[in-house]
């Protein structure tokens, strides 16, 4: 089958920057709770790293703050409201994303080159 695309929010890339593992502990059923919600549920164990660069965390956090700021613009458009280095843009293509991704749709990998190009907080 297809690969399917990284689908990111701003909490799942925190918690993958800050956390070595992300475990699925039990599912939990809809039934489980009154009133029902509408989806069944996760109970999740996370295993925070030990050593963090916390001066990169908290510019990575910055920048997607911004990303992802409005979640239904493009990743350019949102960093466009901030000053922005003309690299990243650059940088998108060079890493074969198309100029209208959403931040949603970049890979956690990338993310870094594309932290690399900078946007000034």
């Amino acid at each position: 089958g297809r690969a399917k695309k990284p689908h990111h929010s701003y909490l799942s890339l925190a918690m993958e920057l800050a956390c070595d593992d992300i475990e699925i502990v039990r599912y939990v059923g809809k039934e489980s709770f009154d009133p029902a919600p509408k989806v069944d549920s996760i109970v999740l164990r996370f295993s925070v790293k030990q050593n963090r660069d916390r001066e990169t965390e908290e510019s990575l956090l910055a920048l997607w703050r911004c990303a992802f700021q409005h979640p239904r613009k493009t990743l350019l458009s949102n960093l466009s409201e901030h000053t922005i280095d003309r690299d990243i843009r650059k940088t998108l293509t060079e890493l074969g994303y198309d100029e209208r991704v959403r931040a949603e749709a970049v890979k956690m990998e990338d993310w870094g080159k594309l932290h690399i190009s900078k946007i000034s907080t």
